[in-house]
């Protein structure tokens, strides 16, 4: 009696691998391509078909999937009921496509960037997957901006240059933040051809100049104005001046501030491990720090988004003069 089962022909790939039928009759097997491909992830090897949970999309593989195997069994007992033992030639011809091969398909631009933001997920790196979402959001403005589609083949010299200038003149977007988007793209562009996904090596001549910005700071005056000022009618301000005033204290960047907990108190001093650099730090807790700190981890002053701080600090700074 013949049979069949589906596998994958590498099911320790990284990437998309290749679906093969394993055919069973008369004692003997054989392998038969299907044509079609899926990560290993996605597929339910003890169901011998693709997952479908939240991916809708490998319904209709699975359908095939069993076209193909229903067809080649037909086809071989249909030609025993004929008196006919069809050959390994024959069952093959049945079900692969004409130029089936054991290649990896094509995989769209988006795709892999979101195979590549996916990993760095998974390695637990949040600061890293929030700079590769804004880097794909900003390249996709500009492509529909622009109207030139954004693909691996699309990325020419006159694409970086638009886009680098559209960043500048359209976003206002200082230097140093331009060659940050860029150099992200530029990274998921060399992992992508490490991958094959990308044939197009023309993002290695696509460079923006970084450069050191004036260092500002605020005078011991300044501060002393921004502590004394009355925010007492504008308790959003109130939040956001305390914030940055404990900024200014420790020395704490906002991505360290966000992740304060009661915890890292150790008296005199601050225990952390640096958000940016994954260092320890142990920035010194001042005495007008302590206050601030005690209403922190109360919640009477609540940590807010970056932009917002940013936005908020700038009016109570005015206010203060």
């Amino acid at each position: 009696m013949a049979s069949v089962s589906f596998h994958l022909n590498r099911s320790d790939s990284d990437k998309p691998t290749a679906i093969y039928i394993s055919f069973y009759a008369n004692g003997k097997q054989f392998k038969i391509q299907t044509g079609e491909s899926i990560p290993p992830s996605q597929w339910d090897k003890a169901d011998q078909k693709a997952k479908t949970r939240n991916r809708p999309e490998n319904e209709t593989l699975n359908k095939n999937l069993a076209r193909m195997g229903n067809q080649v069994l037909e086809f071989y007992n249909n030609s025993v009921a004929n008196g006919i033992l069809p050959t390994i030639e024959q069952l093959r011809n049945a079900v692969e496509p004409a130029a089936a091969t054991d290649t990896t398909p094509a995989i769209t631009f988006n795709d892999a960037f979101e195979e590549w933001i996916e990993q760095a997920r998974q390695q637990g790196s949040a600061r890293s997957i929030t700079a590769y979402e804004t880097a794909r959001t900003r390249l996709y403005e500009f492509g529909a901006y622009a109207k030139m589609p954004v693909s691996f083949e699309g990325l020419t010299l006159p694409f970086f240059d638009k886009y680098i200038g559209w960043m500048l003149t359209q976003l206002h977007i200082q230097d140093n933040t331009v060659a940050k988007h860029l150099n992200n793209l530029k990274t998921f562009l060399k992992w992508a051809s490490d991958r094959g996904y990308n044939e197009n090596q023309t993002f290695r001549k696509a460079n923006h100049t970084r450069r050191d910005p004036a260092i500002i700071a605020l005078t011991p005056n300044e501060l002393h104005l921004l502590e004394q000022v009355d925010l007492a009618s504008s308790p959003h301000l109130n939040n956001a001046r305390n914030l940055f005033l404990i900024m200014a204290y420790t020395g704490l960047r906002y991505s360290d501030l966000a992740a304060l907990r009661p915890e890292y108190d150790r008296g005199n001093h601050l225990e952390i491990t640096a958000q940016k650099t994954g260092r320890p730090a142990t920035p010194l807790i001042l005495p007008k720090t302590r206050p601030l700190l005690a209403a922190l981890f109360a919640g009477s002053i609540h940590v807010i988004a970056n932009q917002k701080l940013n936005q908020y600090i700038k009016e109570a700074a005015r206010l203060a003069g």
